[in-house]
């Protein structure tokens, strides 16, 4: 009888060690998870927007002000900017160089720029606003698709 008392009681504290055990390594993945949550956002936040050399970028209007040319998916999906301005001396916006911005809302272009590639635009879904000057001479397949 004492036997199976001994290994009721033995039971009993494995059982509860189980539990305790059970219960810390979930505190330790809800903790494990918020560090991760949180490192995600602090990431994300300090990231904003990392213009290319030469560039200029205002977080608080979220406009990007292009001093060179704009190549090759320079900026494709950067879906934080809602302005870009094209600054004077700039000749060619390449070929998807803004493709996917879909927080994109206007497009300033000064008279130096005389060609804008391929798709150039495609995908800025809420453009709204842009002038072409008479400068550009060549606009690329699509350079405007599925914008408004």
């Amino acid at each position: 009888m004492k036997d199976i008392k001994n290994f009721l009681i033995k039971r009993e504290q494995s059982q509860a060690c189980l539990s305790f055990a059970k219960r810390e390594k979930s505190r330790l993945l809800a903790k494990l998870m918020i560090t991760l949550v949180l490192l995600c956002l602090t990431v994300t936040s300090a990231w904003a927007l990392d213009p290319l050399p030469g560039d200029d970028w205002n977080d608080d209007t979220k406009t990007l002000t292009v001093n060179s040319n704009p190549g090759y998916q320079a900026y494709a999906n950067k879906t934080e900017i809602k302005h870009v301005i094209i600054s004077s001396g700039v000749e060619s916006i390449g070929n998807y160089a803004f493709y996917g911005c879909s927080g994109l809302t206007s497009i300033t272009i000064p008279n130096s720029v005389t060609s804008i590639g391929s798709r150039a635009f495609m995908d800025c879904s809420n453009l709204t606003s842009i002038t072409i000057p008479s400068s550009v001479t060549s606009i690329g397949a699509d350079a405007f698709y599925n914008c408004i």
